[in-house]
């Protein structure tokens, strides 16, 4: 029994390692009858097994790098600079212990960094450090569609795996992001707007209370005006009437003194007649 056990085990290994020699081509009427389904991309009947596999196991390779890449990079904000270019904010979380927060323009590099593609209304970027590239959708490290087709999330995956978003969220996603792009700017015009109303009525305060200042200073200025001018007409008063009253005493003087010459004058005439 146990010999019967080994001689089978034997015959299928030697069954599996004449298949795996052999060339896929050899299935060509099972595939062109597609029974098991349409042929994966890129499928070549005439390669070995075993150069597929190679292939495969390189691909798995790059897409261990992309994802260390990917779950290194925060992708957090995406903005059209008023030049019109497409900017993007991210963060480098390699170091755990220090990140590096990244605000670049396509085509921009920093620290061998360069975003290669952003689109504001997909709200997507394609960034590369050195010769790995990889696609994400804002709001997190989650990796977008590639050329090659979509990384979907499974279940309770880690957060910084490749994911790819529901078709209802990918276009809100868009939508929300320029909605909010166009309620903050609108918050910004209007915060500026207040803000010049605000300088322009300050202004006006300023003005006005410079202006009653002047108004008050000036009134000031007509009330001593006034006080000297009724002063100086008082003055004149006080010597017109000392004028006055010394012109009265010259006179009274002059007349008192006729009175003693023509007093004197009959005196002697007087005299005269009695001798």
């Amino acid at each position: 029994m146990a010999r019967l056990a080994v001689a089978v085990v034997s015959a299928l290994a030697a069954g599996m390692a004449l298949a795996a020699q052999q060339p896929l081509s050899r299935y060509q009427s099972i595939i062109d009858r597609q029974m098991f389904g349409a042929p994966p991309p890129g499928f070549d009947p005439d390669k070995n097994p075993n150069e597929v596999a190679g292939g495969k196991n390189a691909d798995k390779e790059l897409t261990k790098e992309q994802e260390k890449l990917q779950s290194a990079i925060h992708f957090s904000m995406i903005n059209i600079t008023p030049s019109g270019e497409t900017a993007v904010g991210f963060t480098d979380n390699s170091d755990g212990k220090q990140p590096v927060h990244y605000y670049l323009k396509v085509g921009e590099k920093r620290n061998g960094w360069e975003v290669k593609e952003a689109d504001p209304v997909r709200a997507w970027m394609r960034i590369a450090k050195g010769d790995i590239e990889v696609e994400l959708e804002l709001g997190g490290n989650s990796a977008a569609k590639d050329a090659k087709g979509a990384t979907t999330r499974a279940a309770g995956a880690d957060e910084n795996s490749p994911r790819t978003l529901p078709a209802a969220a990918s276009a809100a996603t868009p939508k929300k992001n320029l909605l909010g792009g166009l309620r903050d700017r609108r918050k910004a015009r209007l915060a500026e707007e207040a803000e010049r109303e605000k300088r322009a009525a300050e202004e006006r305060a300023r003005q006005e209370e410079e202006r009653a200042a002047q108004e008050e200073e000036l009134l000031l200025m007509k009330e001593e005006i006034q006080l000297q001018r009724e002063e100086r007409e008082e003055e004149l008063r006080r010597l017109e009437e000392d004028r006055r009253r010394e012109e009265d005493l010259r006179r009274r003087e002059e007349e008192l003194q006729r009175r003693e010459e023509a007093a004197k004058a009959k005196e002697v005439t007087d005299e005269s007649h009695e001798a």
